[in-house]
C-alpha cells in the first residue's frame, strides 16, 4: 500500500503522503477501540465484521478512480504472480494464526484442533521457503518473497527490528482492551476511550516524523 502511494505521489511529494498515511494508520487505534465499543455495546459481535464490506467496496473505487493506471510492461517472467507460490503462502500464514487462536481457546498446544493447523503451516511454509530458494536456479518464475534477500545483514536487522517494533506497538492494542475490561470491569467503550491517548500521540507525530 505505501508503495502504491509512493509511486502516485512522486519524489516531491512522497514525504507529505507518507506522513498523511502515517496519521490515517495512527488514527486506528483512536477510533477502531470506540467506534468498535460503540458497535458491541449496540449490536452483535458480528457487524464488526460487516462493517468492513461497505468500508472495503468503497476503497476499491476510490482506488479505481483516484490511482493513476500501472501499465504493465512486457511478459517476461518478472512480470508473471507466482500463484503456487501464492498458494503456499497465504493458507500456510493463515493455518498458523488459527492454531494460535485455537490453543489460546483450549489452553494447550497438544490437542488436535491446535495440531492440525500447525503442523499444516508448518509444512506449507517450509514447501515455500524450499521453493523460493530453488526457483530461480530452475529457471522459474521468481518468488513473492525472495528469502536469499535475508541473507543481507543490514535487511535482516531491519526486518527483524519493524518485527520488534510491531509486537511492541500492536500487541498493546490487544492486550489492553482485556486488561480494562476483565481486571478492572470496565465496558466496550470504556476501553476504547482509554486506548485512544495512545493513537492521538501517534497521529501527532507522524506527519511531523
Amino acid at each position: 500500500m505505501l508503495i502504491l502511494l509512493a509511486r502516485a505521489a512522486g519524489p516531491a511529494r512522497a514525504g507529505r503522503v507518507m506522513g498523511l498515511m502515517g496519521v490515517v494508520l495512527s488514527a486506528g487505534p483512536v477510533l477502531g477501540p470506540v467506534v468498535g465499543g460503540l458497535l458491541l455495546a449496540a449490536f452483535d459481535w458480528r457487524w464488526m465484521f460487516l462493517l468492513t464490506v461497505p468500508a472495503g467496496l468503497v476503497a476499491m473505487l476510490l482506488a479505481v478512480l483516484v490511482l493513476p493506471a500501472d501499465v504493465p510492461g512486457g511478459k517476461e517472467d518478472g512480470d508473471r504472480l507466482d500463484v503456487f507460490g501464492l498458494a503456499l503462502l497465504g493458507p500456510g500464514v493463515a493455518a498458523l494464526v488459527l492454531a494460535m487462536t485455537q490453543s489460546a481457546e483450549h489452553g494447550s498446544f497438544g490437542v488436535w484442533p491446535v495440531l492440525v493447523p500447525l503442523v499444516s503451516g508448518v509444512a506449507l511454509l517450509a514447501s515455500y521457503a524450499t521453493r523460493a530458494l530453488c526457483s530461480r536456479r530452475v529457471g522459474g518464475i521468481p518468488p513473492l518473497i525472495d528469502l536469499r534477500l535475508f541473507a543481507s545483514v543490514s535487511f535482516s536487522a531491519s526486518v527483524g527490528t519493524m518485527l520488534l517494533v510491531g509486537l511492541a506497538t500492536f500487541a498493546a492494542l490487544f492486550a489492553l482492551p482485556l486488561y480494562y475490561e476483565q481486571a478492572h470491569g470496565h465496558g466496550t467503550l470504556a476501553a476504547g476511550m482509554l486506548l485512544a491517548p495512545f493513537g492521538i500521540g501517534s497521529t501527532v507525530a507522524m506527519p511531523l516524523a
